[in-house]
């Protein structure tokens, strides 16, 4: 007799994941793989969610729930935490072409990415007076 488990998905559980617009899932990957990109980037650099509050001016409660992810980032946040860490947390990249779409704006259409970096992190960043 094997003492594996048996991998076991509730049926009802995937029938109410199935119903979930795919906008939402999209939106909350987004903010998971944001919020482990700044938790990678602080451990890589050594700093705390304290060190991360004191450099972007924020309090210790904010930055976790940046970390838990289900922060609903705004751009300008965004901005404000690659500032305090000196690198990009997300890439607009050119290197691929989106299905063609009238209503697109552009020629040029830009992806988000938050797994390809042009900027690496693996500089401590030193905050305060010098």
């Amino acid at each position: 007799m094997s003492n594996r488990k048996k991998d076991y998905t509730d049926p009802l559980f995937e029938q109410l994941l199935k119903a979930v617009p795919v906008r939402l899932r999209k939106e909350t990957e987004r903010s998971y793989g944001i919020a482990e990109r700044i938790d990678a980037v602080l451990k890589q650099k050594g700093l705390s969610k304290t060190d991360l509050a004191r450099m972007t001016g924020k309090k210790n409660a904010e930055v976790s729930k940046w970390l838990s992810g289900t922060q609903n980032f705004t751009l300008r946040t965004i901005a404000l935490i690659e500032e305090a860490l000196g690198c990009d947390l997300i890439n607009v990249t050119e290197d691929r072409q989106l299905p063609s779409q009238p209503s697109f704006p552009t020629s040029r259409p830009m992806l988000f990415s938050t797994t390809r970096l042009s900027v690496p992190c693996n500089q401590t960043i030193r905050y305060g007076t010098h």
